[in-house]
């Protein structure tokens, strides 16, 4: 005969409740939320630490105007990720709570300050390299915050102090 498996499971109510689980369930592979989130956690603080080499780089060899062809309010906004990427970064690497809340602002942020130089700005037409790395930021500007609440119990920050 086929054997199911019947486990605990908790209710509401502080009972428990018994739940069957399919034969060759216990088999079949499975994603957890958790571990996804990681991974999107991971490919964000690296994404951030790209974009500070790719800042500093700009700045280091066009100096204080890196983005001549920009707006004042958007190379300067570009300017301030050479900093506010890699705190992110870090922050993110860290799995602190503030490195999700700093990494969600700067990736929405950052999608929507390319976009608005990609498409707005640059008369181009088709695929550019600035393009590619926009839809990038974009995907993951949506993926981190969608994330954060698995990531959120897990992570460090500021809890409140044990009750004596």
């Amino acid at each position: 005969g086929e054997l199911h498996v019947v486990q605990p499971q908790r209710t509401g109510r502080g009972g428990n409740a018994r739940r069957h689980i399919a034969p060759g369930a216990a088999e079949r592979p499975h994603i957890r939320r958790r571990a996804v989130a990681r991974v999107v956690a991971a490919t964000s603080a690296a994404a951030l630490a790209y974009g500070t080499a790719v800042h500093v780089v700009q700045w280091a060899t066009s100096g204080l105007r890196a983005y001549p062809d920009l707006p004042w309010w958007l190379a300067g906004y570009f300017m301030l990720l050479t900093f506010l990427d890699p705190i992110a970064s870090l922050l993110l690497w860290r799995r602190r709570r503030s490195g999700l809340v700093l990494g969600s602002l700067v990736l929405v942020t950052d999608a929507a300050a390319n976009a608005y130089a990609n498409d707005a700005l640059d008369d181009r037409l088709g695929l550019t390299a600035g393009r590619i790395g926009q839809v990038v930021i974009a995907i993951l500007a949506v993926a981190l915050p969608t994330a954060t609440p698995w990531l959120w119990p897990t992570a460090t920050g500021h809890e409140p102090p044990p009750r004596s």
